[in-house]
């Protein structure tokens, strides 16, 4: 598609995921496929006597699973751009962002459940009241409470955004406006002395008959081509002794004239 489509289609089609799922809006998806076993508990100390309170101790392993699957976009323009091999860059620069950044994405997943399996193998708890009877309760509700936090800073921390990638410079895609067209500098520029012709380009030697570029004659009816900043006779171009080239106009003994801006 062309270049100034992709954005347009981003937002209406957006990327197929790992999973199948569709993700609009989007040039790329990470599924963090993340799983965990049940809380496993060790069984509750019996309440113990500390100074005025009663304080119950337990250990919890809570293991953790993920494997991040990404799939991202291929974008190739059609058409023929101007500068064929800025645009390639151009489109290069944000697929590899676009690849850094769902690759962002698996960083964060395998680095939230890493920590999450060094917190919790196992994680130690000890709950104190006043009450001896209350003490394996608080436990619990202690235990409960923190396998709650735990679901809710990794769903938080998943949320966490790597660098966006840039949209594709469709600037340096643009096709050539016309045959005479030609990339210079990274810009597409029109080639001087040059004029379209139908499907061709014509240099301004040659006139435009019938969409087909037809040498102009001299004087002495010759067809001319380019020399220089002028047109002749092929045969009477010739090499100026300081770089360049020039048409012979005549000689005379020795003298040699050539046509402006050569001579006056």
């Amino acid at each position: 598609m062309p270049c100034p489509d992709l954005s347009a289609y981003v937002a209406a089609c957006g990327v197929i995921c790992p999973d199948g799922s569709v993700l609009s809006g989007a040039g790329g998806c990470t599924n963090p496929n993340v799983s965990y076993t049940t809380p496993e508990s060790s069984v509750p100390t019996k309440p113990v006597h500390v100074g005025k309170q009663w304080c119950s101790s337990a250990t919890v392993r809570w293991t953790w699973t993920a494997n991040p699957q990404s799939s991202a976009l291929t974008y190739v323009p059609s058409g023929t751009p101007c500068c064929a091999a800025e645009c390639s860059n151009a489109v290069k620069v944000t697929m590899d962002a676009l690849n850094d950044h769902e690759a962002g994405h698996r960083q964060t997943v395998s680095g939230v459940i890493a920590g999450v399996n060094a917190e919790w193998s196992p994680r130690s708890f000890t709950v104190c009241t006043k009450n001896q009877k209350s003490a394996t309760a608080a436990l619990q509700a202690a235990i409960a409470a923190a396998e709650q936090q735990t679901l809710a800073d990794v769903a938080a921390e998943m949320l966490l955004e790597p660098l966006q990638a840039p949209p594709v410079d469709c600037s340096k895609c643009l096709p050539a406006n016309s045959p005479c067209d030609t990339c210079v500098g990274g810009t597409c520029q029109s080639a001087p002395r040059m004029s379209p012709c139908g499907s061709t380009c014509c240099n301004d030697c040659q006139t435009c008959s019938g969409g087909s570029c037809v040498a102009r004659l001299d004087g002495a009816g010759i067809p001319m081509a380019p020399c220089g900043l002028g047109c002749c006779d092929p045969t009477k171009c010739i090499p100026l002794p300081g770089g360049g080239s020039c048409c012979l106009r005549r000689t005379t003994g020795t003298e040699i004239c050539y046509i402006d801006p050569c001579c006056g």
